[in-house]
């Protein structure tokens, strides 16, 4: 009998011992109860610091609410912004990492990569009264700022009441419907005349108004959906508020669709735009001259793959012959759906310009 109480206790001393050892893990590294690591910089000490918000949330999927804080000190030559991660099981500090110090709340926590673990969102603020996101996403033990594949909308073009607005990272254009309400200030600062064909070029800026995360798609993993506005530069008239809509795919957030007005907008739908219009984007990413492009949309026949044959537009970028002439020096390609636009060698190779 008393050998089983005395093997009992070393069963139970035993357990406990391993109870101990879940925690227990090389210097500077915590482990929550399921076995996620969170690399602690022990130098990064918060005591003291005040706290501008937290939320409550299951962050590593262990069934217990964990608390993320947003910490920042009081001096304010030298503003420091961390964010604290706190298990809800213990109240053990996981993870502390410094932020941008204008960092204003931790606005959600979601699994944005579908590793089941909690990415962090942070709004910061920008200037005037818009603010900004920042993604951190969970990889290898740390909270690591998103790498987004987002456009930048810079210039843009007005034809049948629609906005094109060119990424200039891309050459993708994006067509945006104008709002009913905006259709008479256009036409009343020259953008149109009373048919709605383009009179006037114009640009743009972009005033964030912040992200959200949201399942757009309904696969359990969050999406990132970047918020803006689009303004006039020269009359600072907000045209419209866009979403963009981003999904985690092999260690980068790429856009998936772009919303604006509370409806989805058709990816480079160009339908009505004509070859006349294609020609003034010619001239805008070429830097070429009306004299040095044929813009007679050829259909000849250049033994061309099928492929180009059907989703390129095909022009010709002459120059003056030495007989005094003009000869074809190249040819243009013009991607029939984005506009992305292409030099063609004939031995059937396409490079972007």
């Amino acid at each position: 009998m008393k050998k089983k109480i005395v093997y009992a206790l070393l069963c139970i001393f035993a357990l406990f011992l391993v109870a101990c050892g879940t925690n227990k893990t090389s210097e500077g590294t915590k482990v929550n109860k399921i076995n996620i690591k969170f690399n602690l910089d022990e130098n990064l000490g918060v005591e003291g610091y005040k706290e501008i918000n937290s939320i409550t949330t299951d962050i590593d999927g262990d069934g217990v609410g964990d608390i993320i804080k947003l910490l920042e000190n009081d001096d304010l030559n030298s503003k420091r912004t961390y964010i604290q991660i706190i298990d809800g099981s213990n109240n053990r500090t996981l993870y502390v990492k410094e932020v941008d110090p204008m960092s204003i709340e931790v606005a959600d926590a979601q699994d944005t990569t579908g590793d089941k673990i909690k990415d962090i969102l942070i709004n910061v603020q920008g200037g005037g009264a818009s603010h900004y996101s920042l993604l951190f996403y969970y990889k290898d033990g740390e909270y690591v700022v998103a790498d987004e594949d987002v456009p930048k909308y810079n210039k843009g073009f007005l034809s049948d009441y629609s906005y094109y607005v060119m990424d200039t990272k891309s050459y993708n254009y994006y067509k945006y419907k104008i709002p009913d309400d905006k259709k008479n200030f256009y036409i009343e600062n020259g953008f149109y005349d009373k048919y709605g064909a383009t009179n006037k070029e114009d640009n743009y800026t972009q005033e964030s108004n912040g992200s959200i995360l949201k399942d757009v798609d309904g696969d359990n993993v969050y999406e990132l959906l970047n918020r803006f506005s689009l303004r006039d530069a020269s009359t600072n008239d907000k045209i419209m508020d866009v979403v963009e809509v981003m999904k985690y795919e092999n260690g980068i957030f790429k856009l998936i669709e772009v919303k604006g007005d509370e409806k989805n907008l058709t990816h480079n739908d160009f339908s009505g735009l004509s070859i006349e219009d294609i020609k003034y984007r010619i001239y805008d990413v070429t830097g070429k001259t009306p004299k040095e492009v044929d813009y007679t949309y050829t259909e000849d026949d250049l033994k061309l793959p099928e492929n180009i044959k059907n989703d390129y537009y095909k022009f010709y970028v002459v120059y003056n012959s030495p007989d005094g002439g003009m000869q074809a020096d190249w040819l243009l390609l013009v991607n029939k759906e984005t506009l992305k636009m292409y030099k063609y060698y004939p031995d059937d190779k396409i490079f972007p310009l």
